[in-house]
């Protein structure tokens, strides 16, 4: 059963996002393209709050609606934009080596975020009957 709350929300403030993917081969790294014509790349083991790469996927800032990490060649992946270009780009060896324990360390975020999600909705909820009382 789906859960009715995210257990991470990432916020890039760029506007729509037309796509987001996780990488293939490691998997605390995803992908996101935006209508301001940007490839963020982020890393949670790095950051939970910004991305780890900020990239004008789009010479004419057009908006990048997909992109797909390449499950053959792991440090390529490709963008298509509104302009009808697609890019293709390589990343570096830290965002395709995977580390150890990075399934483990994505669970832990997992569980620790939901966690702390379910302990703030019942602190809201304590407050709100403590108004309702009053």
């Amino acid at each position: 059963m789906l859960q009715a709350q995210a257990v991470i929300t990432l916020e890039p403030g760029a506007g729509y996002l037309y796509s987001a993917k996780w990488s293939p081969i490691r998997p605390l790294v995803l992908g996101v393209t935006t209508e301001d014509g940007h490839l963020l790349i982020y890393d949670l083991k790095q950051s939970q709050v910004a991305p780890v790469q900020k990239l004008e996927a789009s010479s004419k800032k057009a908006p990048v609606y997909t992109m797909q990490f390449n499950p053959n060649q792991r440090q390529l992946l490709a963008t298509g934009d509104a302009a009808g270009y697609i890019n293709i780009w390589q990343l570096s060896d830290e965002l395709t080596s995977q580390g150890s324990n990075e399934v483990e360390t994505l669970a832990g975020l997992v569980v620790y975020t939901s966690s702390e999600t379910k302990e703030k909705d019942n602190d809201e909820e304590d407050d709100n009957s403590e108004s309702d009382s009053l």
